[in-house]
């Protein structure tokens, strides 16, 4: 499973991954530029031995390593969390197996092929030239709409009144600078 398909997959925690991730770099980075840093300090002169006297060999011994630099509790709690995410992951993806077995494939394009014909089936029907009898039944059907209209009060001068009382509103002075006439 790739990086991002994990990170799409992630319920809303995709932003709290991606830092995480960031964070890891970043300290592993840190990590390396500062184990270079101690690598490029100059040597420290060692004693010569004596010229007359002849160096004895000495045993061979493994290189001594330099101690790993300490690891702050945040550090330990992020291996764990990382360690953790990658756990889920896996789990995730077995999950996501054994649901993908059970899909059904549904094929789209031809839904929509049926849909396109349907409508170019319609548009032919509707697309005719008119008769009277058609001018006819939109007359009354026009005039059966106007009767079911109700009667409306004359609201002319109510909704002026309103309008104006609005439009003060919005552009009067603010209310705290009005002065009460």
């Amino acid at each position: 499973m790739l990086l991002p398909e994990a990170v799409a997959r992630a319920d809303g925690s995709a932003g709290f991954i991606v830092i995480v991730i960031i964070y890891a770099v970043l300290t592993v980075v840190g990590k390396i530029k500062q184990a270079a840093q101690h690598s490029q300090q100059p040597p420290r002169p060692t004693a010569r031995p004596p010229a007359r006297q002849v160096a004895k060999p000495r045993p061979t011994a493994a290189p001594a390593r330099r101690p790993a630099p300490p690891v702050s509790a945040e550090a330990q709690r992020l291996e764990e969390l990382l360690r953790g995410l990658a756990q889920s992951r896996a789990e995730a993806t077995e999950n996501t197996e054994s649901l993908e077995v059970d899909r059904d494939e549904v094929d789209q394009d031809s839904e929509a092929e049926a849909i396109a014909q349907r409508r170019i089936q319609a548009a032919m029907a509707r697309n005719r030239p008119l008769t009277d009898q058609d001018h006819a039944e939109f007359d009354s059907r026009l005039k059966r709409d106007e009767a079911k209209q109700p009667v409306v009060r004359n609201t002319i001068g109510r909704n002026r009144l309103r309008n104006a009382f609005i439009w003060r509103e919005i552009l009067g002075p603010p209310g705290g600078l009005r002065t009460e006439d």
